[in-house]
């Protein structure tokens, strides 16, 4: 039950007790004045039948005694007049039988008026003549106390009626700020704050409301300051601070959902040499600008297309997602990559190499394995670093070789290392008269049929510094064919 209702409810309980009072003081009051009124009209009545009779009775005339009886018997609201000769003991008797009209019988069934009875003896000097007694017909009192019930019953009901429309809507409009307060609770909890509540008249409420409006100006000022927060935790969580590109869990992201929905097209991994040489040589501030720069001009000169994500992997790694291009886009992009970092190199006559490398992946939609696509292209760019005077690799998903990365291509050396698996084959190099001068040695891989030459593993071996073990390897194994055939 609401508050309103259960306030109206014991406001109207009481209202109805304490009209019910005055409606049973007022109804006893009429009843009580009714009943005095009956009782004098009784005695008086008495009073004045003795006197009348008092003549006809010393004459001993029952005629004349018995006209005056009628004719009070007739005027008045008498039940019952019975007048007893003390000379004779004889009686005259007038009764009138007790039928009210106009009251309910269940009215007159609860015997408000008890019966009034008056008796009085007629002398005449010390000579006592008879006896009259008069009882009091009860009809007029009932009628009068029906009518003042039904009067009185009829304006209680009516100012009930009105007490309690003016109690519901002076109740109501008391109540109209908890009714706000309470819209305001409900607002404030689907975090949604709007206007201030107006100040009621009620001096206790309008302190409730200023406490509420206060309390949702400063939820509404620490929800506004938690969603900046929280906006800025979510760009720090997926922003790059000095680039102001996406990091690595960003692009993570963005390349599942490319491979979800169509997969194709391609990737460029961009190793810039020369901020890594910046922040080497000239500090962190020098290091932070060039990235700064450098993402700048990424974004103005080589992302020209919405669909385009470019992200920063590392100090000096750099990825650019580019869905639905073909090989020819990507390699036309790596190339614009290469030589938006010669201008950055400041090196008007063009004899320093790039100092970057762009390894280019195409996917045909195909492959669905982000791992496989980032494999391919960290493949590119191990070649691309390769072949430094033009550090642009691009190669496909139907390359074998391709689709191995770095953990793949050191599982597979350290595994050829430890069980042998490498091959070496010998090419004769003689002078002009065809004297045998001496033989150079390739090296490859063969594993379970598949053969990988040197040129597929060499950008691996020295982008993870294992060279020094394969070198090892290699001149151990020659060694020993040395020794067998100098």
């Amino acid at each position: 039950m609401t508050l309103f209702n259960q306030i109206f409810t014991w406001m109207l309980v009481i209202f109805f007790f304490l009209v019910l009072s005055v409606f049973g003081i007022e109804l006893n009051t009429t009843r009580n004045f009714l009943l005095n009124q009956q009782t004098a009209d009784v005695n008086n009545t008495v009073n004045s039948m003795g006197l009348a009779l008092a003549p006809y009775l010393e004459s001993d005339d029952k005629v004349a005694a018995e006209s005056v009886i009628n004719a009070f018997f007739d005027g008045g609201f008498y039940r019952e007049v019975n007048l007893t000769l003390l000379s004779d003991n004889s009686e005259i008797v007038r009764e009138y039988p007790v039928q009210i009209q106009g009251v309910p019988q269940w009215f007159i069934d609860l015997d408000i008026f008890p019966v009034i009875t008056e008796k009085q003896t007629i002398t005449s000097g010390w000579m006592q003549l008879a006896e009259v007694e008069v009882v009091a017909h009860p009809g007029y009192a009932y009628k009068q106390l029906w009518k003042s019930f039904v009067q009185l019953g009829s304006s209680m009901a009516v100012i009930f009626l009105i007490a309690s429309v003016v109690i519901g809507w002076q109740l109501r409009r008391s109540l109209k700020p908890l009714a706000r307060i309470t819209q305001k609770a409900g607002e404030i909890a689907k975090n949604r704050f709007g206007d201030p509540i107006p100040l009621p008249p009620t001096i206790e409420l309008k302190t409730v409301v200023r406490a509420i409006n206060v309390m949702t100006e400063q939820l509404k000022s620490y929800f506004e300051q938690q969603a900046k927060e929280a906006d800025r935790l979510r760009k720090t969580a997926y922003r790059d601070p000095v680039s102001g590109l996406g990091n690595r869990s960003f692009y993570v992201g963005q390349l599942k959902s490319w491979l979800t929905e169509s997969g194709v097209g391609g990737m460029a991994l961009i190793k810039v040499d020369l901020i890594s040489e910046a922040y080497k040589k000239q500090g962190f501030e020098a290091g932070d600008n060039l990235v700064e720069r450098f993402a700048n001009n990424l974004t103005t000169t080589i992302i020209t297309d919405d669909s385009m994500t470019a992200a920063r992997l590392s100090k000096d790694e750099f990825v650019i997602l580019a869905p639905n291009t073909d090989a020819d886009d990507l390699r036309l992009l790596g190339e614009s990559v290469l030589a938006m970092v010669v201008d950055m190199q400041a090196d008007p006559m063009g004899l320093t190499p790039p100092k970057v490398a762009v390894g280019l992946a195409v996917n045909g939609g195909g492959n669905r394995d982000a791992s496989i696509l980032l494999s391919q292209a960290d493949n590119a760019l191990s070649q691309a670093r390769n072949t430094p005077d033009h550090p642009v690799v691009l190669i496909d998903q139907s390359m074998g070789d391709a689709a191995m990365g770095k953990q793949q291509w050191k599982a597979l050396l350290h595994e050829a290392v430890a069980k042998e698996l490498f091959v070496f084959k010998f090419q004769s190099v003689s002078d002009s008269t065809s004297k045998l001068l001496h033989q150079e040695v390739f090296s490859a891989i063969e594993k379970d049929g598949e053969y990988y030459g040197a040129g597929h593993f060499l950008g691996a071996v020295e982008q993870l510094q294992l060279g020094e073990t394969l070198d090892k390897y290699v001149i151990t194994h020659i060694m020993k064919t040395l020794a067998q055939d100098k």
